[in-house]
């Protein structure tokens, strides 16, 4: 089987300025984490932002039907 193959493969030193490498690694990414405010801010802010684009479309979208109401009625009585 070629499974048998790998019984004889030695396991390999393993540098400790490696281990420390990869723990610094570990403690960066845990210390690039964002506050928890932060994010409740900008979720926040993006959430009002939204929220008044969609009502400018909902305003641009009345404004433009009425108007397009009064042309058409004008042109019927002209």
């Amino acid at each position: 089987m070629t499974l048998d193959k790998f019984k004889n493969i030695q396991k390999s030193e393993i540098s400790p300025f490696l281990f420390t490498r990869i723990e610094q690694g570990i403690r960066n990414l845990k210390d690039q984490k964002i506050p928890t405010k932060t994010a409740w801010a900008t979720v926040a802010s993006l959430s009002l932002l939204l929220l008044l684009n969609l009502a400018a479309l909902n305003s641009a979208k009345n404004t433009q039907s009425d108007t397009f109401n009064l042309s058409y009625t004008n042109l019927l009585y002209e």
